[in-house]
């Protein structure tokens, strides 16, 4: 009869989000690992098969959970402008509160991109993809629902917000001064309403 397990899975990747988003994937050690979830090398051995399946899992897991949470507005149906600057602002505000100087995980991951694993690659470029479509189907929602006459290449427009966010999140990451982190949110705010010649 096999013993029931002592931990929760979920709990165990939320956990590891947190040292690999602190240290990175090469500094933080198998040792570190086990001591901060709280299980032995077997346990995690058996659980995720090896600190490389254990990162990868916790990259799927953070995708699904906060990546999901912060990219909401984008991502909806019905999504506009105004749930673009929704995006930039939340992360301004997080990345100035408590992920200070810890940025977003996937985006310290590609920065790291060229010293890791080559299977770590797809999820990398799926992070890019998520964000650069989310803005460029919000941006095309915007212009399938307005009369404007005013044109803008929403794809080109897609890359920059992409380019512009992933930028952000390597700030914060960086501990740049907070009021920069806002100047850059007021601008994509500025930008957007010329853009779209709406008033915020």
């Amino acid at each position: 009869m096999s013993r029931e397990k002592q931990y929760k899975r979920e709990e165990l990747l939320d956990t590891a989000i947190g040292i690999f988003r602190r240290n990175g994937y090469h500094a933080t050690s198998t040792a570190e690992l086990t001591e901060e979830l709280n299980i032995n090398k077997k346990t995690m051995y058996a659980e995720f098969g090896s600190k490389l399946d254990l990162f990868e899992a916790t990259l799927e897991h953070y995708n699904q959970t906060f990546l999901s949470l912060i990219l909401a507005p984008i991502e909806k149906k019905n999504a506009g402008l105004e749930d673009i600057v929704s995006v930039f602002n939340s992360i301004s505000e997080y990345g100035s509160r408590e992920l200070y100087g810890l940025g977003c995980l996937l985006c310290n991951t590609s920065a790291e991109r060229g010293s890791l694993d080559p299977c770590l690659g797809p999820a990398i470029d799926q992070y890019f993809q998520r964000i650069h479509s989310g803005f460029e189907q919000s941006l095309l929602n915007y212009k399938n629902s307005t009369k404007t006459k005013k044109l803008f290449d929403h794809k080109n427009t897609a890359a920059f917000l992409t380019t512009a966010l992933i930028g952000l999140a390597t700030s914060v990451r960086a501990k740049a001064p907070k009021e920069q982190l806002q100047a850059t949110c007021t601008f994509v705010e500025d930008y957007l309403a010329s853009v779209g010649n709406w008033t915020h």
